[in-house]
């Protein structure tokens, strides 16, 4: 975990990034995972039944967070992780 200190956090000098791309590039993340849940949630509920679609924004939101958190500290890349949907 050398990547989480507070002179360079996640490296970003080091890798020649600075505040306004990052911040940037999490613009861009949260408008697409903004897209992708409901959506995805959408597509499930084909299968699951049209009354469980807020319990399935809110899963695959969860899901989405657990993820990209536990992704970003053990890894050190800011990747988004959230349910394909190819794969419904």
């Amino acid at each position: 975990f050398s990547h989480l200190n507070l002179s360079d956090p996640f490296w970003m000098r080091r890798k020649g990034s600075g505040w306004w791309t990052e911040i940037r590039a999490g613009c861009v993340t949260f408008l697409t995972m903004a897209y992708v849940m409901p959506v995805n949630a959408q597509i499930m509920s084909d299968a699951m039944g049209k009354e469980n679609i807020e319990d399935l924004v809110i899963a695959t939101a969860a899901v989405s967070c657990i993820a990209s958190i536990l992704g970003g500290l053990m890894s050190n890349f800011p990747f988004g992780l959230a349910p394909g949907m190819g794969l419904n």
